[in-house]
């Protein structure tokens, strides 16, 4: 969990209290499990996506409704037709031609929307699918499907991370939509810290195979970055032990004083390293 709160640009330390440890790998869980999301549309995605496993008992939290006013509005737009009632995640967009410009910008209802639409072409048989499937208990369920926003303040054991959250781990994508100068892009660091955390006993991040490899691939920069920090503080010890001690030579002691300024300043380094991270991305030792 520290590496994947590394990748974000203000990491958030975190603290191990459970008695037990979360496995963290990209294997589907058996049910039942929960699928967490970032958006409404891929709480839709979800849904269908699993019904194999759900056969037709899903829990959504928070109900079905809001799903299937999204749908059916996003079905007027996408006809071009006339929306009397718009929902919150489109109200800002008058034709469909909208959606890209959006989701290239790191918008993530747009993001969820083209893809669900892409996948589903008949948006409004997919509402009517939604309410059919849905139950209102959550112990009946084979699988429970929540937005990242529901899941504040509740825990799983087996939990599914899906696919629709936007990639801002990836290198390029960052790049590309300048990532880090926008709140909102933290309000979408913190809700996949929030989705992340909710896993008791497993956290499944198979839809999310490159988040998956970036947390690794922290790990491995996190190990390197320590390792590298102890010997420079180690080193430095030395040093000054050579600089201060009256019986050394003062040309030794004069030398070690350089050396203990070079090294000094190569803490400095890595710190500063430490905060861009190994690609431009936020990391704390």
């Amino acid at each position: 969990m520290r590496n994947l709160t590394a990748l974000q640009d203000r990491p958030v330390e975190v603290w191990e209290k459970a008695p037990w440890a979360t496995r963290v790998d990209a294997a589907l869980p058996r049910p039942p499990f929960t699928v967490l999301c970032r958006t409404n549309a891929g709480v839709v995605g979800a849904v269908v996506a699993t019904q194999e496993v759900h056969r037709g008992r899903v829990h959504v939290v928070g109900g079905v409704e809001e799903l299937v006013h999204l749908l059916r509005d996003a079905a007027l737009l996408k006809k071009g037709e006339k929306r009397p009632d718009p929902h919150p995640d489109l109200a800002m967009v008058e034709a469909w031609e909208e959606l890209g410009a959006l989701a290239e910008a790191g918008y993530a209802p747009a993001y969820g929307v083209l893809r669900l639409a892409e996948e589903h072409p008949d948006l409004e048989a997919l509402a009517a699918y939604l309410e059919r499937v849905w139950t209102p208990a959550e112990v009946a369920a084979g699988v429970v499907v929540s937005t990242a926003h529901k899941a504040k303040g509740r825990e799983w054991d087996r939990v599914v991370l899906w696919d629709d959250f936007f990639p801002w781990w990836e290198e390029e994508t960052a790049a590309r939509v300048n990532w880090g100068s926008d709140p909102a892009h933290l309000e979408e660091e913190n809700l996949l810290y929030v989705a992340a955390t909710r896993a008791r006993k497993h956290l499944s991040l198979g839809r999310v195979g490159a988040l998956l490899e970036a947390v690794e691939r922290m790990g491995v920069y996190r190990v390197a970055e320590e390792a590298t920090r102890a010997y420079l503080l180690l080193s430095a010890e030395v040093l000054r032990g050579v600089a201060t001690d009256p019986r050394v030579p003062a040309e030794h002691r004069v030398r070690a004083l350089k050396a203990l300024g070079y090294l000094e300043r190569g803490e400095e380094a890595l710190g500063s390293v430490g905060q861009r991270g190994a690609w431009g991305r936020g990391f704390s030792s």
